[in-house]
């Protein structure tokens, strides 16, 4: 099972700890047993891959290739170490964040930082990053157009899925657990006309 690891460029005192207790969260949900069954058995439409290499090659990724970029952490151009990586900033953004691949950096929207953070929501950003390390794995849109069952999407859908029903487990109100990712879910509504075929909300 993967572990997770961040380095940030920008983060205050605050922000820092917000993104320890959301990467602590993330690691959690990826490491759920419940996680892995539901990406081992996802139905998803876009399935557009980058393979390694100096040629730009793109195959149809299978749940296989899914469950291995995850579970292996293997980044584009890189060989796994078992991590999810995360390069991590603040910055200027039209909705929640983007990556610019092969780039890894995450650039996350601050103000979509810090409503997660006023708000105690380390789902919704956890969501977000792990959408964005997708890309950073591999992973593309099919095009500009959101399909929101295309892999870096529905993935993201799993760990909500998985956060709602630990949260359920450990007694957690019913107004917690329905609003739990609100945040990004939210934004990703708002901004969905600007994702591109390469970067994204």
């Amino acid at each position: 099972m993967p572990g997770v690891y961040f380095n940030h460029l920008n983060f205050n005192q605050s922000q820092f700890e917000f993104a320890y207790r959301t990467g602590s969260k993330l690691l959690e949900l990826v490491n759920d047993r419940r996680f892995y069954d539901k990406v081992r058995l996802g139905i998803y439409t876009g399935r557009k891959f980058r393979l390694d290499g100096r040629r730009v090659q793109y195959i149809q990724a299978d749940n296989n290739r899914i469950i291995y970029q995850i579970f292996n952490g293997k980044e584009w151009g890189k060989e796994p170490d078992g991590n999810i990586n995360l390069l991590l900033r603040l910055g200027p953004a039209n909705g929640i964040g983007y990556v610019n691949p092969p780039n890894p950096l995450i650039t996350t929207d601050p103000n979509f930082f810090n409503r997660c953070m006023d708000r105690n929501r380390p789902v919704s950003l956890a969501s977000h990053w792990l959408h964005e390390w997708m890309h950073v794995s591999g992973f593309r849109h099919a095009s500009s157009n959101p399909d929101f069952n295309d892999v870096v999407y529905k993935v993201g859908d799993y760990l909500r899925e998985v956060a709602r029903l630990k949260a359920k487990e450990e007694g957690e109100p019913d107004s917690y657990i329905n609003s739990i990712a609100d945040e990004y879910l939210e934004f990703r509504k708002d901004h969905a006309n600007t994702v591109g075929p390469d970067y994204d909300i």
